[in-house]
């Protein structure tokens, strides 16, 4: 049974998720086919390298982002009363 590409992309971000640079781990539909999208902080991670091809039978296109931080805190910081 082939993964879908919600299990597969869950799959991935279990695997990547030890590694400082991963930002997150997506899904979208580029020229209509289902597709994994990695966002890292760098592009310098060998790691890299295995999943540029596909992963469990789906294109993958990594893309740079930096690091990334909230805009605004949580929902839950601002219910407490916490930053603003």
């Amino acid at each position: 049974m082939n993964d879908t590409v919600r299990q597969a992309a869950e799959s991935l971000a279990d695997e990547l998720s030890h590694f400082p640079w991963l930002v997150s781990v997506g899904i979208g539909k580029p020229e209509g086919r289902d597709t994994l999208y990695v966002y890292v902080k760098s592009l310098q991670h060998p790691q890299l390298d295995a999943i540029r091809s596909g992963f469990k039978g789906f294109p993958v296109i990594i893309e740079k982002t930096g690091a990334i931080r909230p805009a605004l805190p949580s929902p839950q910081v601002r219910k407490a009363g916490g930053a603003r």
